[in-house]
């Protein structure tokens, strides 16, 4: 069984040191506790993370206390975790969900 690769890091990294320096603990803890994960479905997500959402095949993840969000795409097949957006949970509110399937 595959363990989970998540691109990119740089996502991150870009969003705590330009946005919120808050943010990178969580964010690290995020990244960490996923590059350790065997998922295979999304189930196996939301055991690990249990505020996750799925929105048009965009994983949601709730980081920091509801604070920020990643919204992520998932090959579970290829163990792959690609990032597609980081933002704050102001900035996710005004995303529509046609935004977030643009992801």
């Amino acid at each position: 069984m595959l363990v989970m690769r998540v691109l990119a890091l740089s996502a991150l990294r870009d969003f705590w040191e330009g946005e919120d320096a808050a943010a990178q603990k969580p964010m690290r803890e995020w990244f960490r506790t996923c590059e350790l994960a065997k998922w295979k479905s999304f189930a196996d997500v939301r055991a690990t993370f249990s505020q996750t959402d799925l929105v048009r095949e965009r994983y949601i993840f709730d980081i920091g206390g509801n604070k920020w969000r990643i919204i992520a795409r998932i090959n579970f097949r290829f163990g792959r975790v690609l990032i597609r957006w980081v933002g704050n949970h102001e900035s996710y509110g005004r995303l529509s969900e046609r935004d977030i399937a643009a992801l």
